[in-house]
């Protein structure tokens, strides 16, 4: 299996797609644009991290040192807008994240108080109230689940889908360190097999495509349930040990990706 990695210069397959943006609602309406090619299933904006301080990446990556294996899975909270009848607009938005990030360092980091410090969260905190706005500007919010989680590299692959089936639905992720996500050409995917675990027809003829750090991918919504993925193995040749990457599901009110509907 070769493995190349997602840029601008990539000679890519029709089910990805490489935008560049000023900001996050500039790449947003990319991928909304993108979402009319209906072969399209992963948009990466290239270059994401460039808008992000030297300063701000260190603190956001710190935080890896300090957690350990058992906690990997826990660090997850969901934010239901429409279950309380609000919308962004109504809420105070740096409040509200406040109260969210110190909800992952209660649950998800026990044992290791405090791991995100100040300037972790205003960089956590300015990151997704941007991302917010943008999709709110877009199509009313309905709700986003933030995941913040570390993992340790599996000793095998294991290809999968997200099932991201509803055109409202969008899920956004960036890999802070480590090896990223490992994508499949479409056309390299087999049939479903136990657990849901995904076959390869030939996998030494398969490309399979990965994100340069910072680099922000979005997976949207398809008739199979999004673009097939694995997390990196030592079987794939793909790094071995931690990574730390963020996604992000959001869920729109309105139609986010008519074309998909």
């Amino acid at each position: 299996m070769k493995i190349k990695t997602v840029s601008t210069q990539s000679e890519l397959p029709v089910d990805i797609a490489v935008i560049s943006a000023k900001n996050f609602a500039e790449a947003l309406t990319q991928v909304i644009g993108h979402s009319e090619d209906e072969r399209i299933g992963l948009v990466v904006w290239a270059g994401a991290g460039d808008l992000i301080p030297a300063d701000i990446k260190t603190a956001l990556v710190e935080p890896m040192e300090h957690i350990g294996y058992t906690q990997k899975r826990e660090a997850k909270t969901k934010v239901n807008l429409a279950r309380e009848g609000l919308q962004l607009s109504d809420i105070n938005v740096e409040h509200f994240l406040k109260t969210h990030f110190a909800q992952i360092d209660a649950h998800a980091m026990r044992g290791c108080s405090h791991v995100f410090d100040d300037i972790s969260k205003k960089s956590h905190n300015a990151y997704t109230s941007d991302f917010l706005k943008a999709f709110n500007a877009a199509s009313d919010l309905e709700c986003f689940s933030r995941l913040d989680r570390l993992q340790t590299t599996s000793d095998t692959s294991f290809f999968h889908r997200d099932r991201l089936i509803n055109a409202n639905e969008c899920r956004i992720f960036r890999n802070v360190a480590g090896a990223g996500t490992v994508f499949m050409e479409e056309e390299h995917v087999g049939i479903m097999g136990y657990g849901g675990q995904l076959g390869l027809k030939d996998a030494r003829a398969a490309t399979a495509w990965v994100l340069n750090q910072w680099d922000v991918g979005f997976l949207i919504p398809s008739k199979k349930g999004g673009m097939a993925h694995t997390w990196p193995s030592k079987d794939m040749g793909v790094g071995t040990g931690k990574r730390h990457f963020e996604t992000m599901d959001v869920t729109t009110r309105d139609t986010l990706f008519p074309a998909r509907a």
